[in-house]
């Protein structure tokens, strides 16, 4: 995964032309920051180790997805209860992309699990300890392709 996600935050970062003013990204951005951060998530989502799914998150992050056509919030607290210290789940995840620009960052995750695929989106701030995801939002369709 990790020559993947540099070779494609590498392509995002190399742009040419007019950037109508925007910022230009940075040839020294931390992709293995965040890297570092989105594994924490998917490994200790997938091996039950709460602590490195708390270290992937700032303490104020929130999850929010739609159920029953509602919008619902969790917090990081409560997203962490569903996890049990050394309780792994079938759960496989992989970095689709990620755009970095400065201290902020959007990923974009794919996880299966128990037959469903779930698309997470993660906003990433970059602190003073690192990348830490701020919030998620998420999608699961009734039923992956297997």
């Amino acid at each position: 995964m990790g020559t993947y996600l540099m070779c494609l935050l590498l392509a995002l970062g190399q742009t040419s032309g007019e950037t109508g003013g925007a910022p230009r990204a940075e040839v020294g951005f931390d992709a293995a920051g965040v890297e570092r951060c989105i594994q924490d998530y998917l490994e200790g989502t997938s091996q039950g180790r709460p602590a490195q799914i708390e270290r992937a998150f700032l303490a104020t992050a929130g999850l929010q997805f739609v159920a029953e056509g509602k919008p619902k919030r969790r917090t990081l607290q409560q997203y962490l209860s569903y996890f049990k210290e050394g309780v792994a789940h079938d759960r496989k995840g992989r970095l689709v992309s990620a755009d970095i620009t400065g201290n902020a960052c959007m990923a974009k995750v794919e996880i299966v699990m128990r037959g469903r695929r779930y698309t997470d989106y993660l906003l990433l701030l970059k602190v003073e300890d690192g990348w830490r995801i701020a919030e998620k939002i998420f999608f699961a369709p009734e039923q992956a392709e297997r």
